[in-house]
């Protein structure tokens, strides 16, 4: 009830929702998206290049396999740093999204972004899911 009387004295706070503010909030998070792919798969490049030579350079790790390496390695995926940049960038469009489903009054869209967000977080933080944390 408390919940209740709270959003509705802040809805009459608020005489209308500022819809193409959020809109236009979407799409500069967007175009930072857009403009940031590039640089985030040239940064995948680097990072890999970079563990390649580290592992090469160190003549005990040479030869020896370590599966902590294999992103560095493999031709699909991404290495984690480029990873979890990519999941932030990923993290604000979807803020940007969950803002505009919200002011638009869209429930289903916004809890979708929720767990969007939600899930791309714990990947970033390296926080384990809910059902491995019993």
């Amino acid at each position: 009830m408390f919940l209740l009387g709270f959003a509705l004295i802040g809805r009459a706070c608020v005489s209308t929702a500022p819809v193409e503010e959020a809109r236009a909030f979407a799409e500069t998070a967007d175009a930072v998206t857009d403009a940031g792919t590039l640089l985030v798969n040239s940064l995948a490049v680097a990072e890999r290049q970079r563990r390649r030579e580290l592992h090469i350079a160190n003549s005990a790790q040479r030869y020896q396999f370590d599966s902590d390496d294999a992103p560095y390695f493999a031709t699909i995926g991404e290495p984690p740093e480029t990873g979890s940049i990519r999941r932030t960038l990923r993290v604000v469009t979807a803020y940007a999204d969950l803002v505009v489903a919200l002011v638009e009054g869209n429930v289903a869209a916004s809890k979708s972004y929720l767990v969007q967000i939600s899930n791309d977080l714990k990947q970033i933080t390296g926080i384990p899911r809910s059902s491995t944390m019993r």
